[in-house]
C-alpha cells in the first residue's frame, strides 16, 4: 500500500480520478478478499437459508414458505448487523474525511463484506423468483458503487461514512418480517421494533445519507460513477421514506383500535388474529416478501 499523505498533499497530487496510482499487487489482493468474501456469502445464502436452525418452538408453527423466509431474513440481519459493528468502529476509531485516500484493510473487509452480500442476496432473489425492481435497482447502485471504489482502489472513505446510515436500520427492517413469520405481529415486541425501524430509517435515508454527498461532490478526485449513481441512491432513498408516514400512521390506528376493543398486548404472546379481525382490525402493509 502507499503511504499516507496530509489531505491537502494529496489534493495537489490528484487533480482528478485519473490521476489516481493503480497497483497491480494490490488489486491481486483485493480480488482475493472479494472472492474470500463471496465463497462466504454464497454459502451463507444457498445453504443457510434452507438449514439455518429455526427455535423448535414456532418452527412448529410456521409454514415451509414462513421457515424459508425467516432463515432468508436472518442471514441478512447477520449482514446488516457485522456491517453496521464494521462502520460503527471505523466511525469510532479510523474516522476521517480525508479525499484521494488508498483504501485500508479494515475498510477493504468493510468493502467485499456488504458488495458481495449485495451480489449474492440480489443472485439469490433472482433464483427464487422474488427479485422486484426496487431491489434490483437498489442492489445495482450498491454493488456498483463499492466495486468502484475496489476498481480505483482510493476514496472508500466517503462509502465508510456512507456505509453506517445505510446499514443501520437493516437489522429492525428484518426483523419486522422475522417476528411476523414467529406469529408475533401483534405483540408489543413487533410494535416496538417496528418504529424503531421508522424512525432509523428517516434519520438515517432522509438527512444522513444526502449529507454524505457533500464529501463525493468536494472531493476532486470522486469517480464518474459515484457522482451519477450516489445521486439517484438519495433520489430512492427518498423515495422510500416517503412511504414511511403512512404506515406509522396504520400502526398507530391499529393500536389505538385494539385498546379500544380492550386487547391487551403483550410483548411474547401475540393476540389472536381471528379475533382481532372480528373487530375489524386488519394487518396494513406497504410492502410484502
Amino acid at each position: 500500500m502507499t503511504p499516507a499523505v496530509d489531505s491537502k498533499q494529496t489534493q495537489q497530487l490528484y487533480n482528478s480520478w485519473r490521476d489516481l496510482p493503480w497497483d497491480k499487487d494490490f488489486a491481486i489482493y483485493i480480488l482475493q478478499v472479494l472472492l474470500a468474501s463471496l465463497a462466504f456469502w454464497a454459502f451463507m445464502y444457498f445453504y443457510g437459508c434452507y438449514h439455518h436452525p429455526i427455535p423448535k418452538y414456532y418452527k412448529s408453527k410456521m409454514s415451509v414458505q414462513d421457515q424459508f423466509i425467516w432463515r432468508f431474513r436472518v442471514i441478512n440481519c447477520y449482514h446488516g448487523a457485522a456491517a453496521t459493528l464494521l462502520s460503527l468502529y471505523w466511525h469510532l476509531i479510523n474516522y476521517t474525511t480525508e479525499c484521494s485516500r488508498q483504501i485500508t484493510t479494515f475498510e477493504l473487509i468493510m468493502l467485499a463484506n456488504t458488495c458481495c452480500h449485495l451480489l449474492m442476496d440480489g443472485l439469490f432473489m433472482y433464483v427464487n423468483g422474488f427479485l422486484d425492481t426496487g431491489n434490483l435497482i437498489h442492489h445495482f447502485f450498491g454493488i456498483s458503487g463499492y466495486f468502484a471504489c475496489a476498481y480505483h482502489q482510493h476514496n472508500f472513505t466517503q462509502m465508510a461514512m456512507h456505509l453506517l446510515p445505510a446499514e443501520f436500520s437493516n437489522v429492525s427492517m428484518h426483523m419486522r418480517e422475522i417476528l411476523k413469520r414467529m406469529g408475533m405481529r401483534y405483540t408489543k415486541t413487533y410494535y416496538l421494533n417496528d418504529y424503531a425501524y421508522y424512525i432509523e430509517y428517516i434519520i438515517c435515508r432522509a438527512l444522513w445519507i444526502p449529507a454524505v454527498f457533500y464529501f463525493f461532490a468536494t472531493c476532486a478526485t470522486t469517480s464518474p460513477a459515484h457522482m451519477i449513481i450516489y445521486p439517484l441512491h438519495v433520489l430512492m432513498s427518498w423515495y422510500y421514506v416517503s412511504n414511511i408516514p403512512p404506515l406509522m400512521i396504520s400502526r398507530y390506528k391499529e393500536m389505538k383500535k385494539i385498546e379500544k376493543a380492550g386487547m391487551k398486548l403483550e410483548w411474547i404472546k401475540p393476540l389472536d388474529s381471528e379475533e382481532l379481525k372480528k373487530q375489524g382490525i386488519v394487518s396494513t402493509e406497504r410492502f410484502h416478501t
